[in-house]
Parts: C-alpha cells; structure tokens; sequence
C-alpha cells in the first residue's frame, strides 16, 4: 500500500496527452484521485468545481513545457483559488527547475524532466509528507516497454471508472485487447458472448461482486462461459482470511491495490493460453 496518496486527489495540468496520460496512470496506480485539465482555464474551472465538493485538492502537477511560459503564471492563478488553499504544487521541467521563481509559491516543489518515476515518488513524499513518508520501492523493477509478444483477450471487471481506465490504458499500450464491466453480473453477460484469455476481476463491486461471479463462471452457471478461463483478483482484501475466500471460489492469482504497473503486467503476460 502507497499510504502517501491513498485518499489524495491530485489535479494535473498539461496539454500533452501522453504525459497526461502517463502522469494520470502513475497516480491512479499509487492509489490517489486523479483529475486533469488540458489548459489553465480548465484547470481553474476544475478546481472550482471540485473546491464545491469536500476536500478539495491536495496537491496540483503542472507541466511547464506543456504550459509555456505560462506555467509559472498559471501556479500563481491556480494558487489563488480557493480550493487550492492547502494545496501543494508540483512542476515538472525539462529544463533546470526555476527555484527561486518556483519559491515564491508557497508550497511549490519541482521535478526535472525527463522524469524519473523515484523523482516523482520523492517529489509527492516531500510535497504531501515533509519527506517523512517514503514510498515502498523494488529494485530495477521496470514496465516492459512496446507491444506484448502474445496480446491477450481481457476483460477487465471493475466499478471505479477511474481505476479500470488506468488499467486499460496500461494493457492497451501493450497491444491487449481490452473488454470492461463494471460488475459481475455485466461481466457474465460479456462472457455469454465473448471468449477471453484472462479475466481481471475486482472483488467489491455493486449488483454482484467478483467473488460470487468467479464460483457461478467456475460452477458452469453461466452456460456459455469457459470454466477454466484464467481470472485474476484485483483487491485491496488481502488479509488470510479475505485471500482465502476469493482463491476459494477459484481465482487462479490475485493482484493487491494499488498495484505496480510491472506487477500487472507480469500476471497478464504469464498467464493464460499459450497459443490463441
């Protein structure tokens, strides 16, 4: 567990959608909230919008190449907003960081691009934690990087939107295919009509969650579904008892949110069929 960004909404602040991207899975996968704005009116309007509902925002990332020369000038906006009155801000550079511009934000810090996921781990620690909080780190740990040798066939069941479109984003850039539910019981109705190689299943869902929808695919309830399809648990309840009852009810591997990218991808890969 990254406790760090755990209950964390992040806002970011750039206009180039893959470092968006890239930034918004990073987040996601460490367990914040994540929201994002294309340009600096937007990200005003999304401040406001999320100042009106409870907590505000802890923390903003604001590309400043994306932004221009309008990055600075953009913290000084977006600082003067009421929902960002304890909220941190975090830039990302591609040139040498503007500390003594930078400084003159009260709770600004900065990361030199190209970006570093520990620099970025060490940046969040010292804006939301003075430094005290490290985040957990694995050694040369690293995502494989282009598309999978064997692209698999997944249908991802989960119900927070914002956690399955990480997860999508991440195996799509692989190659994978990818079919989302939002709960067991749409999930039984996408396997009546689809074959998969794998199934990520989340376990704490509405209308029918992960477990009970594992046993009725394992007991053949759903007359048109594989038995054997590999399923994987996504799941922050990995206490003995909780991991013994969705392994119970057939899951074949489980993953504990939130998850490292080369976590995931390891068990998609190295699962399942080995020839379509």
């Amino acid at each position: 567990m990254l406790p760090v960004l755990t209950g964390k909404r992040i806002l970011i602040v750039g206009d180039q959608p893959e470092c968006r991207d890239l930034l918004y899975e990073t987040v996601v996968l460490w367990g914040g909230e994540c929201h994002e704005s294309e340009t600096v009116a937007e990200a005003q309007e999304r401040v406001r919008e999320l100042a009106a509902q409870q907590g505000g925002l802890d923390l903003v990332l604001i590309d400043l190449n994306a932004c221009g020369a309008q990055g600075l000038a953009a913290a000084r906006k977006l600082a003067a907003e009421g929902g960002l009155a304890d909220a941190h801000i975090l830039f990302l550079n591609g040139e040498p960081c503007p500390s003594a511009e930078a400084g003159r934000q009260p709770r600004a810090f900065c990361v030199e691009k190209p970006l570093k996921v520990v620099d970025l781990q060490e940046a969040i620690a010292q804006a939301l934690c003075g430094g005290d909080v490290r985040f957990p780190r694995r050694a040369r740990q690293h995502p494989p990087t282009g598309l999978a040798h064997r692209p698999r066939r997944i249908l991802l069941v989960e119900d927070n939107p914002v956690n399955a479109r990480a997860t999508r984003t991440v195996l799509e850039k692989r190659g994978h295919r990818v079919a989302t539910a939002e709960n067991g019981r749409q999930a039984l109705r996408i396997l009546a009509d689809q074959r998969f190689d794998l199934i990520l299943m989340d376990i704490v869902m509405p209308e029918m969650d992960g477990t009970t929808a594992t046993r009725m695919i394992r007991a053949g309830a759903c007359p048109a579904c594989d038995p054997a399809v590999p399923i994987v648990a996504l799941t922050a309840h990995v206490d003995p008892q909780d991991r013994h009852g969705f392994m119970e009810a057939g899951v074949d591997d489980y993953l504990a949110k939130p998850f490292q990218v080369p976590d995931l991808l390891a068990i998609v890969e190295n699962i399942g069929p080995e020839e379509d």
